[in-house]
Parts: structure tokens; C-alpha cells; sequence
């Protein structure tokens, strides 16, 4: 026998071969082979816990120190003396409590460059319905976060004081 005919029969043969074990892996239902198993068996894990009783709330460190001033935008007397309280309660450094020199529909955050992430806490924690915007050239104090309270504030519901 020549090696070319030698060589022949090993390539059929592997060929062969490799047909059964192909056929052998594929046997049966086809989609048991991608499909995971019907009752996966329980693999030990870590997963956090969240306690109902604790409200999801931002880090401190984006409240504590921060200093804002809180405007009142509305013809509420007082809203903004009681907002700037309950903030003050809450770690915010209140540098002013004034009448806003127009009326806002919209509670408006306005943040200073670098301190967006402290905007968006806020809003979260206290003014979910809040615009937040970049501090324009027209508000001068120098403050991280300067919240203008809208007319909006008195139609949404108010978030409890308690959440602090």
C-alpha cells in the first residue's frame, strides 16, 4: 500500500470518527444541549440587602457643608425661611434666604461648575420635580447651589421633613 492511500484511509477514518462523536454530543433533544437546566441548583451568593425602613438617600458628603442660598420664587410668605430650615436640618450651609426678583413656575437648582453631583442629590432628596441647571452669570453669590423655589413646589407633594 502506497502513503498516499495510507493517509487516505486515516483521513476517512478521522472523518468518521469525528461524525460519531459529533452525532453523540447532539444527541437527543437538541435544545437540552443550549437550554440550562429546569430547577437550577442554588449557587451560594452575596446580595445587599435593602431595608425597607432606610430610604435611599445621597451621601452626605454631597449635602454636609455645601453652601447654598435658597430664593423664594412664589408669593408664599415664608416658604423659602421654611425651606432654608428644613435644608439647614439637613447638613446644607445656608448663606441666604431671599425673595427670588421674579416669579419661577418650576423649582430651579442652579449649581456652579464642579458641583452638579450636589445638585442632583438635592433634588433627589428634596426637589424631585426641580429643574437643574448651570448658575448663570446673573446670580452672583458665592455659593455651591443656589435653589429658587416655584410655584410647583406648593402643587407637588411636599417631601417629609423626617427624611434627613
Amino acid at each position: 500500500m502506497t502513503t498516499s492511500a495510507i493517509r487516505g484511509l486515516i483521513l476517512a477514518a478521522a472523518v468518521v470518527l469525528g461524525a460519531i462523536l459529533i452525532g453523540q454530543a447532539f444527541s437527543g433533544n437538541p435544545s437540552q444541549a443550549v437550554a440550562p437546566p429546569a430547577s437550577p441548583t442554588p449557587s451560594p451568593s452575596v446580595s445587599p440587602s435593602i431595608s425597607p425602613s432606610a430610604p435611599a438617600s445621597p451621601s452626605r458628603d454631597l449635602v454636609k457643608n455645601v453652601r447654598i442660598q435658597v430664593l423664594n420664587g412664589t408669593q408664599t410668605t415664608g416658604l423659602a425661611a421654611e425651606q432654608a430650615q428644613r435644608l439647614r436640618h439637613a447638613g446644607y450651609k445656608v448663606i441666604a434666604v431671599e425673595q427670588a426678583p421674579v416669579t419661577y413656575t418650576h423649582t430651579t437648582i442652579y449649581y456652579r461648575s464642579g458641583a452638579r453631583a450636589n445638585a442632583e442629590a438635592m433634588k433627589q432628596r428634596y426637589y424631585p420635580t426641580a429643574l437643574v441647571k448651570p448658575k448663570p452669570s446673573s446670580i452672583h453669590a458665592n455659593v455651591a447651589l443656589t435653589v429658587i423655589l416655584g410655584a410647583d413646589l406648593g402643587t407637588s407633594p411636599s417631601p417629609s421633613a423626617s427624611s434627613t
